[in-house]
């Protein structure tokens, strides 16, 4: 996936760099970037079809909203609760938006007692991967300061830099680890 992703940062400023070169206009790039985005969410709200039937959507929405009429109210259960757990009821309702990373964590998978790192891991090689991505910035005031680069050269430079990226990841990576 990141391989793909990489292929597409090499592909972009080529195709950027001669758009500017052709136009002599530096927003030809984010007028075209702006169509096929356009393009992008058109396709995905209209041409592609919804992955669930509706039966199952909603049987999944009667799950996620279970009847409460019958429960007991909520000052009741608060009283009894201690501190401890009030505060993590608190934080909880606050941070609910974090419940879907709990796919990352660490489970026991079958009847071992042996814990399964291995999507943990692959998350925290994906956030040290878009750090690094995220350090691009620096990189380009550097080129700019030290070598006088033109956006149209950083592009080029990172053309380079993502075809390598992609080659490696999706050529000689996998080819390393079948052998």
């Amino acid at each position: 996936m990141l391989g793909l992703l990489f292929g597409g940062m090499a592909v972009g400023p080529i195709i950027g760099g001669q758009l500017i070169t052709s136009t002599g206009n530096l927003l030809s790039v984010f007028y075209i970037s702006f169509v096929v985005h356009l393009v992008y969410l058109f396709i995905t709200l209209f041409i592609i079809p919804e992955s669930l039937k509706k039966e199952v959507m909603e049987s999944n929405r009667k799950q996620s909203n279970p009847d409460t009429s019958d429960a007991p109210s909520t000052q009741l259960i608060w009283k009894y609760m201690t501190t401890t757990q009030r505060t993590s009821q608190i934080l909880g309702g606050v941070f609910f938006f974090l419940t879907p990373l709990s796919v990352f964590l660490p489970r026991k998978t079958g009847n071992s007692q042996q814990k399964n790192w291995n999507l943990t891991f692959l998350a925290i090689a994906y956030g040290v991967i878009t750090l690094l991505i995220g350090s691009y910035q620096f990189k380009f005031q550097y080129a700019n300061y030290t070598f006088g680069w033109t956006s149209q050269e950083l592009g080029y430079w990172l053309s380079v830099i993502g075809a390598l990226r992609a080659i490696h990841l999706i050529i000689l990576l996998p080819g390393m680890l079948l052998s």
